[in-house]
């Protein structure tokens, strides 16, 4: 690879606009151990007082002065072990009414006192299954951790306590020879605790406090968790190696599930929206972003397949029973679109955007919320002398019964997109992100009170660190976590009443997105009340593919549909893979008809993407798609995943189609074809159907044969660009061949006898080098001109693709 394409075009520029003095954080990838490469380029290094230190098996964090970056960079970029460098991105941190929504009925709910917990109802609790979770900390000597009976198994794995089995305290020395550590415990009003809490927080029966909080257990309260301590304080630790330093030991210690709260997050550097810098409160100069990140508008620096992306698509390849799943960020309503964060742009990990919850839990949520800092803030000793106040804006910050008159609207109910809930798609591919949404907004979880010796158990509103036991916050932080649980209860109900033994994470994907529904409500673009209708048409890169509801997946006695489950099925067997859904003769007698959905959801673990920049292009490409066919008729009718005839960009696809009657000559097909392999890939399926009548079985291809199935469909688009740049080749190979052909005649003593129109001879140095660098400088246009052709062809082609 040329060196110019190892890094952006643009990168000169963000260099430039760097302050003199400080110093630039980059990434350099290889595509070998970059040892010997150290050792090679140690002498340049030092002369430039550059810091290169090898943070991966394939990965060199370079810390050089911004006075030096760019003779570092474009030395680096000539190493041929080098295949691309990026910027490091800055990571941030980013259940009572939750549990209830995710486990409802999906359709509609009744009131409060007769809600149900659907899955839990059927014994599915988490029981059995490890999380992982990496965060700030646990506060694990308050009531919904706590073991009278088991110490904590800091840095070791123990199956004897009964929610933790392991607490890991990451440590790790940077290039600076600075020591990163956790503390081994949660800061007051900690984020950790409460996205652990949301997880598999479980009281203990016997609190004396058990009756009023027993409903706030997390999602999966029988499971535990493998917790990885990144946090002192507020601070996060992020390993440079995610694969090696993050993800291993959890997957060591048992966990298949890892939930992560963090991400990349700009909020340091830029206020969007107004487009202010964060530091000064000045105005972003127009072109600025787009100068020095090659981006339109700061608010996307975030959306990129960096390299974190890229080791979360190594690891879950690699670990194909291991789902990642990352918060998608909590930047939504700083740009209408493209402000998903990294590394929840990976192709394999879940993003979890965020919903409302109910309308009666935003109110009680004002109960449980700690308005310390806002009466701080407004110079307020208490919440009764903040409700005596006649400033709206402090009423609205901390005066509760206030808040709770504002939350008396039918805009905060479940069926809303929160306003902060980061949105795709992905900037340069087009990738759906999020993959699907659930609440985040307002939701009630264990409060830490920053003590490890505390033991606190206490109900009440959270005021710093008292012993309320319930702290209620927001974010798409608060959505994945959730997520994460439902995850877990996803990974029982396969091993107990499927009989998998050890289900792929894959799988487990594909059937929560599977089980993820409509949202009939409205998102709010900037938080202004600026309010647009969700659109009807899934994916869509508000919500993904909706909200979570494990009831409309999991099927008990009492569901009206049945879900069959197809894992690590070979997609290099056969060309394509059939499935048939046909009308069953055996049905109870007061069953006439077949009234509902057909939905299938097809997903895979794609390799990472390695060379591109900035998008994630599929080395394996699957499709799915439903066909109806009539028998005797010479065509069939096509019901693509993802509605989308040619989907070449995401690793999972969904297709439905609503049935109301099969009849005895109609044949509804399930297909799965492999599009494009990049080596042995296997995939995941979950097909559900009417409870009644229809039956669905796995076939061998060669029963298809008589379907009149269309061939493959033809990415025209692809097949332009492809003629384009052959057109393109083939001209330069002339202008080479051409200019050779003179250089050999000026050689053979001819270039005094030809002469230019102009009277220059051919064999003139000066006049042919400055042709030369004439023909680079088009070149060199062309190339930023393609790009920024690519850069607007994707944003109108998503425009189109989502109708926005």
């Amino acid at each position: 690879m040329k060196p110019e394409y190892k890094t952006g075009l643009d990168f000169t520029n963000y260099l430039k606009t760097e302050k003199s003095g400080s110093t630039i954080d980059l990434y350099a990838l290889t595509i070998n151990d970059p040892k010997l490469m150290l050792e090679r380029t140690s002498s340049f290094m030092d002369e430039k007082k550059t810091k290169a230190i090898r943070v991966g098996p394939s990965k060199i964090l370079i810390k050089v002065p911004v006075e030096h970056a760019q003779e570092v960079l474009t030395f680096t970029s000539k190493q041929e072990e080098v295949y691309r460098i990026e910027r490091k991105l800055k990571m941030k941190l980013l259940n009572h009414a939750a549990n209830m929504i995710i486990q409802g009925d999906g359709v509609s709910f009744p009131e409060p006192t007769k809600r149900r917990k659907r899955v839990w109802d059927h014994g599915i609790t988490g029981k059995g299954e490890i999380v992982g979770i990496g965060d700030t900390g646990i506060d694990h000597d308050m009531c919904f951790f706590y073991d009278p009976k088991s110490d904590v198994p800091f840095d070791t794995v123990s199956d004897t306590h009964r929610k933790i089995r392991g607490y890991k305290v990451i440590s790790f020395v940077d290039s600076d020879k600075t020591r990163h550590t956790g503390d081994r415990y949660d800061y007051v009003d900690g984020h950790g605790t409460h996205t652990a809490g949301s997880i598999a927080g479980h009281i203990l029966n016997t609190s004396s406090t058990f009756e009023q909080l027993h409903n706030y257990d997390g999602v999966a309260p029988d499971a535990k968790l493998y917790f990885t301590d990144i946090g002192k304080g507020e601070e996060l630790s992020i390993p440079d190696d995610l694969y090696n330093e993050y993800f291993q030991d959890p997957y060591k210690g048992g966990a298949k599930i890892h939930s992560n709260s963090w991400g990349c997050d700009i909020r340091d550097e830029f206020i969007c929206g107004e487009c202010f810098f964060a530091s000064t409160g000045e105005p972003v100069p127009k072109g600025y972003c787009e100068a020095k990140y090659e981006r339109r508008s700061c608010c996307n620096l975030c959306n990129s397949y960096a390299s974190q992306a890229s080791e979360v698509d190594q690891f879950t390849f690699d670990h194909d029973d291991f789902l990642i799943i990352f918060a998608a960020g909590n930047a939504g309503h700083t740009s209408s679109l493209r402000t998903i964060g990294a590394p929840a742009t990976s192709k394999n990990a879940i993003a979890v955007g965020a919903s409302h919850t109910f309308n009666d839990n935003f109110r009680s949520a004002v109960d449980h919320t700690d308005f310390s800092a806002e009466l701080y803030r407004n110079g307020f000793s208490s919440t009764k002398e903040c409700c005596q106040s006649k400033s709206i804006s402090a009423l609205a910050s901390c005066c509760p019964s206030y808040i709770k008159l504002l939350y008396a609207n039918d805009y905060f109910s479940h069926e809303h997109a929160a306003y902060f809930s980061s949105r795709g798609p992905t900037l340069f591919d087009g990738r759906t992100k999020p993959d699907l949404v659930a609440p985040g907004y307002q939701v009630q979880s264990m409060h830490s009170d920053g003590s490890p010796t505390s033991k606190q158990c206490g109900v009440g509103a959270p005021r710093g660190a008292n012993q309320a036991s319930i702290l209620s916050m927001k974010g798409t932080s608060m959505s994945a976590p959730i997520v994460a649980g439902g995850a877990a209860l996803v990974r029982q109900y396969l091993r107990e009443r499927i009989k998998l033994e050890n289900p792929s994470g894959a799988l487990i994907k594909a059937t929560l997105i599977h089980g993820s529904r409509p949202m009939p409500g409205n998102v709010d673009l900037d938080g202004r009340n600026r309010l647009i209708p969700i659109p009807k048409v899934y994916p869509n890169p508000y919500v993904g593919y909706g909200l979570l509801s494990l009831s409309s997946v999991l099927s008990f006695d009492e569901s009206d549909f049945k879900s069959e489950f197809f894992d690590r099925v070979d997609a290099s067997v056969e060309g394509r893979h059939c499935y048939v859904v046909q009308k069953d003769s055996v049905a109870p007698s007061n069953v006439s008809v077949v009234d509902g959905v057909l939905r299938a959801t097809l997903s895979w673990y794609d390799r990472p993407s390695i060379g591109d920049l900035y998008s994630a292009s599929l080395v394996s490409d699957l499709d799915l798609d439903i066909f109806v066919w009539n028998h005797g008729s010479s065509t069939s009718e096509r019901y693509p995943g993802n509605n989308s005839p040619n989907d070449d960009v995401n690793t999972v696809e969904r297709s439905e189609i609503k049935v109301d009657q099969l009849i005895n000559n109609q044949t509804v097909l399930v297909l799965v074809r492999p599009k494009k392999l990049g080596g042995s890939q296997t995939y995941s399926l979950v097909i559900s159907t009417p409870k009644y009548n229809v039956q669905l079985v796995k076939v061998d291809s060669s029963v298809c044969d008589g379907v009149p199935v269309p061939t493959m469909p033809i990415n025209t688009d692809l097949v332009f660009k492809i003629l384009v740049i052959c057109a393109v080749v083939s001209t330069l190979v002339i202008i080479v061949l051409s200019l050779s052909v003179g250089c050999y005649l000026y050689k053979k003593g001819y270039g005094n006898q030809v002469q230019s129109s102009e009277g220059r001879r051919l064999g003139d140095s000066g006049w042919f080098a400055s042709k030369m660098n004439k023909v680079k400088e088009w070149w060199r246009s062309k190339r930023q001109e393609g790009v920024e052709d690519k850069h607007q062809e994707l944003q109108e082609d998503t425009n189109s693709r989502y109708y926005i």
